[in-house]
């Protein structure tokens, strides 16, 4: 009894981290004036190369062979600009 119900409680906890992982935003949250080309940027234009590469010889999550889900170099993404700090200010 006590093994059945410790393997429920392992079942609910899988289950709660689970579907606590994903978020749906009722309203986007950056306009389309922050947001950028993926292939205008340096990190997407790498990406893209390796995707493709992935995508041609196997299925994957970044689209896999044969779908049309992959990202492409017109989705749209934020742009995190890194702060640079120098030392001694």
């Amino acid at each position: 009894m006590i093994k059945r119900k410790l393997y429920l409680f392992q079942i609910f906890i899988l289950i709660l981290i689970f579907s606590s992982c994903t978020y749906i935003y009722s309203e986007a949250p950056f306009n389309d004036s922050e947001l950028t080309p993926l292939g205008e940027t340096d990190f997407g234009k790498d990406f893209l190369l390796v995707s493709e590469k992935i995508n041609a010889t196997t299925e994957s999550a970044l689209g896999g062979s044969g779908t049309s889900e992959g990202l492409t170099k017109d989705d749209l993404i934020y742009v995190v600009k890194s702060l640079q700090y120098k030392a001694g200010i």
